[in-house]
């Protein structure tokens, strides 16, 4: 069951995610009293890492620091950014002018919960990151989606990352990006490049290849084929599992049960999250977000794909399989579908994942997910603490 990291290290989000999955499952009150075996897991050990902690964790292992991690300052790590962006001739924003000062910057990503998806892009070429790296940041840090090869911003950054160019090589093309009107000049972006040298017309036809795709393959409605598969993933999941509602209702009282109704079973009338509750409640698809992303108003997220994906998934389950096996296709078919629609994979570290695998292993796992997530919402989480 358990991940392989490829540096086993004492401080491994990962592999300490795994080990209190691992307690949970073993507890001999799991199978009698498994949701609240589950919510104290969630409560005392599966808390949602912050950014600020991912981002001195990287710094750590890429400078290759010795001696306890705890001990390393904030205004050490803060050295480490100021140098690395002044050294690779990085702004702190996409924005020109931008009034910030990179020390107030750096200062800013290193108390920051959560930063924005810009924000990762910019360290990527800051921190001369590899594409792998920012993936790793957007994919576990932000929960988010990896680089779109056919977004147009986040293409000319994967192509500067791919390539090892630097910031000022971004600006170049997205500057050419903007000035070209449907079709490339490629004239004009041979000028940009130094003159009279093979390699530099090597360079000039694949900078003009680039910005040739992103301009053919642009789509009228802004979405890209990443954000399409998203998209339709939701809309084929939500219908797959009203077909199964419908059809376990049908007969009773004449109303068949809506996936609305059943997401919204388990809130109380007029329920507010406050601040500190557990985060899988942050994360808990309602009927209202479904409406907006099903009329095409909003993107689905991992956590909207995973819910849908889960419910469909346990209601056709009846009991009698190995809980072990069970929880096993789910996470070959959740890593399947997140990676079809560009998001990471299961990810233990993630307490919403780690709730849905622990469901997973119980008798019941459709009745002990609205089960703990109805205690979520009227129970207040622990306060955050540093490991």
């Amino acid at each position: 069951m358990r991940e392989t990291e490829p540096a086993e290290r004492s401080y491994s989000y990962t592999l300490r995610a795994w080990r209190h999955l691992e307690e949970a499952m073993n507890t001999e009150a799991f199978l009698e009293r498994d949701t609240e075996v589950i919510f104290d897991a969630l409560s005392r050990n599966l808390r949602e890492v912050p950014f600020r902690r991912y981002l001195k964790r990287y710094l750590y292992e890429k400078t290759e620091m010795t001696g306890s991690y705890a001990q390393v300052t904030a205004d050490e790590y803060q050295d480490i950014i100021v140098r690395a962006f002044q050294d690779t001739g990085t702004p702190c924003s996409f924005t020109p002018g931008t009034s910030t000062r990179l020390s107030q910057a750096a200062r800013n990503w290193l108390t920051r919960k959560d930063v924005s998806r810009d924000t990762v892009l910019l360290m990527g070429f800051g921190l001369f990151m590899s594409e792998e790296d920012v993936n790793a940041f957007l994919t576990r840090a932000l929960h988010d989606t990896r680089l779109d090869p056919d977004d147009p911003k986040e293409a000319l950054c994967l192509y500067c990352y791919r390539r090892g160019y630097r910031f000022d090589k971004y600006r170049q093309l997205a500057d050419l990006y903007r000035k070209m009107d449907g079709t490339v000049d490629r004239e004009l972006v041979e000028r940009g490049q130094p003159a009279n040298r093979e390699q530099s017309r090597l360079v000039a036809r694949e900078d003009a290849d680039l910005l040739d795709r992103l301009l053919q393959g642009a789509s009228p409605d802004g979405l890209t084929p990443q954000k399409r598969r998203a998209a339709d993933a939701f809309a084929a999941l939500y219908r797959e599992e009203q077909g199964v509602l419908s059809s376990v209702s049908a007969g009773r009282n004449g109303s068949p049960r809506s996936v609305e109704k059943l997401l919204s079973a388990s809130v109380p009338p007029g329920g507010e999250t406050r601040e500190n509750l557990l985060s899988i409640t942050r994360r808990k698809l309602n009927r209202q977000k479904t409406h907006r992303i099903l009329s095409g108003e909003q993107l689905p997220d991992r956590y909207d794909l995973l819910t849908l994906h889960f419910l469909l998934e346990s209601s056709r389950l009846n009991g009698e399989e190995d809980g072990k096996a069970v929880l096993r296709r789910f996470i070959d078919s959740s890593n399947q579908l997140l990676t079809d629609c560009g998001f990471g994979e299961i990810y233990p570290v993630d307490p919403f994942d780690a709730f849905l695998m622990l469901c997973m292993l119980t008798y019941d796992p459709f009745v002990t997910y609205f089960d703990v997530m109805e205690n979520a919402w009227t129970t207040a989480g622990g306060k955050e603490e540093e490991p």
